[in-house]
């Protein structure tokens, strides 16, 4: 008689990964980040001219740049927002002392 398991078990059921040797579980899905190397990609960017190898590798910097350019700002703005909410939260806690003259 053949086992029945419900999705909810299946989903714990774990199976050895071949590469690292852990437990993974069935729906684990693998990110793969290899470069395309088939012939039609190889042939397609050896068509193109220095040019257009440089334009593209130019516009691939550019945008790493650009992208690290916004997180600075992000970053820069979310430290100024803390350290006013900081001042404020100082200001307003030494206001309090001051006025129910808590220290003497």
């Amino acid at each position: 008689m053949e086992k029945q398991f419900t999705p909810r078990a299946l989903a714990s059921i774990s199976l050895r990964s071949e590469e690292t040797g852990c437990f993974l579980p069935v729906d684990y899905e693998r990110l793969d980040y290899e470069i395309n190397e088939n012939d039609l990609f190889k042939h397609d960017w050896r068509s193109r001219s220095k040019v257009l190898v440089l334009h593209y590798i130019f516009l691939k910097w550019t945008l790493a740049f650009l992208v690290g350019l916004l997180t600075r700002l992000i970053a820069t703005l979310i430290n100024v927002a803390v350290e006013n909410i900081a001042g404020y939260k100082l200001l307003a806690v030494i206001n309090y002392i001051d006025k129910e003259n808590i220290v003497e």
